[in-house]
């Protein structure tokens, strides 16, 4: 069996391990990266079909100083795209009707889509007293602090166009540190935000995708990495040496092994099982991440087609409204580009923590209810022009109870086996942002 020796291996192609297999190239590290995938990018993936651009992972995201650090190292500038005006507006649907929400005290007070008793509960949030929140459920959290009426129509959806996952079991203080701070330090959520925003923190991050889709920013990062990449790679086996680590590949039937010095594991956890001749306790540790699936349904319509002003991001569906539809992106509302002239494009979800589907052929079962419920919402006559469907069996890492734990595992996992490192969305945050800064 051939053999090949490297200094740095990293295992997996997404965004976690081509940021990271980069960062050692530039320190001038001897690396490879391999993957069993025939493209770069993981779940971030664009593909245009009929003039539409369609992005089957992040739509955008939210700007940090280490990802445009490295956009600027690709000489991607010229590619950014920021988001229309309007993409500032978010909606969510409450019995039929979509109501524009805006993070601010004045504006939720204000808005229907809250009750009046609903309101008065919130009113009363500066003056109930903090509790340990270090082991609280994000339902539990939210729910305590905002009654339970803003839980389930304000935060739930929000928390599912994240996670897509169920905040009955999610960790608050793995999924929200910094709201812990604010009832830890301010005694309230809104003084919190308030202290925030006189801090400077106020506007948030800003987002941004690329002319071609998200895509833009792995395939330009596997271009600087060159034949440092091994794509179409499937991993067999790994093992310890003396020397370091020993990893087995397989393409099309031809064998290789690669001897390196230093492992980073960046694959997502759910493929714990290669790792059980290295480190039974990381194995172990990753087996407990659970992933939730997701459905996407891209619909293209002709503009006159729909009667809803489209301004702004799209809406979320609470999960209280019992709807096949978790929510949509107004792709072409954001990014103009998305969509040819005169026509819209839009992204259904289904599926996630509240609807889980063993096969993809219920999640496109329960897509077309979905593209129903998303056309009454939005005022939309006539069939769509264009369709197209995306699966993913394994979407986002959910972190659960327990999370923690788990994440200490992992750590004394690496303390044990010298050379060896965790990467990816499972362990510090699933944004682009918190990948790109490992």
């Amino acid at each position: 069996m051939p053999e090949i020796s490297t200094q740095h291996l990293v295992l997996g192609a997404g965004i976690s391990g081509l940021s990271a297999a980069y960062h050692l190239q530039k320190a001038g590290k001897e690396v490879l990266i391999v993957d069993k995938n025939t493209q770069p990018g993981g779940v971030i993936q664009s593909v245009e079909k009929q003039g539409y651009i369609l992005d089957f992972g992040a739509n955008s995201a939210s700007m940090t100083p280490r990802l445009s650090e490295v956009i600027e190292d690709l000489g991607l500038q010229e590619d950014l795209q920021e988001p229309t005006a309007a993409a500032a507006n978010r909606y969510i649907a409450r019995d039929g009707v979509l109501h524009r929400v805006y993070p601010s005290p004045k504006f939720i007070f204000g808005t229907d889509l809250l009750s009046r008793s609903a309101k008065w509960r919130l009113a009363r949030e500066p003056f109930i007293g903090p509790a340990d929140a270090r082991d609280e459920t994000v339902e539990a959290f939210f729910s305590r602090r905002l009654g339970r009426e803003a839980f389930e129509y304000l935060v739930e959806p929000v928390l599912g166009g994240i996670y897509a996952g169920v905040p009955a079991r999610m960790h608050m203080a793995s999924v929200m540190p910094r709201l812990i701070e604010w009832e830890r330090e301010h005694g309230s959520l809104f003084q919190g935000m308030t202290a925030a925003r006189k801090a400077g923190g106020s506007g948030g991050r800003q987002l941004f995708s690329f002319r071609k889709g998200m895509q833009q920013l792995p395939l330009s990062i596997a271009e600087k990495l060159g034949d440092r990449l091994l794509l179409g790679q499937k991993i067999t086996k790994i093992i310890a040496t003396k020397a370091g680590f020993e990893v087995q590949i397989e393409k099309q039937g031809e064998k290789q092994k690669i001897r390196c010095q230093q492992l980073t594991w960046a694959l997502p956890a759910s493929q714990y099982a290669l790792l059980k001749h290295i480190s039974l306790q990381a194995t172990e540790a990753l087996a407990q991440i659970p992933y939730v699936s997701m459905g996407m349904l891209f619909l293209g319509f002709e503009r006159e087609q729909i009667s809803h002003s489209m301004d702004g991001f799209g809406f979320l569906v609470p999960t209280k409204e019992s709807r096949e539809l978790a929510g949509a992106i107004w792709n072409s509302a954001i990014f103009p580009n998305r969509a040819p002239e005169g026509k819209a494009l839009f992204t259904l979800f289904v599926g996630g923590g509240r609807n889980p589907f063993s096969s993809q052929a219920a999640a496109a079962s329960a897509a077309i209810e979905a593209q129903k419920q998303f056309k009454s919402l939005m005022g939309i006559s006539g069939d769509a022009g264009f369709e197209h469907f995306h699966f993913w069996p394994q979407a986002i890492p959910q972190y659960e109870m327990g999370h923690p734990g788990i994440l200490a595992e992992l750590a004394a996992a690496e303390a044990a086996v010298e050379g060896l490192r965790f990467l990816g969305n499972f362990r510090k945050g699933v944004s682009v942002g918190d990948c790109v800064g490992g």
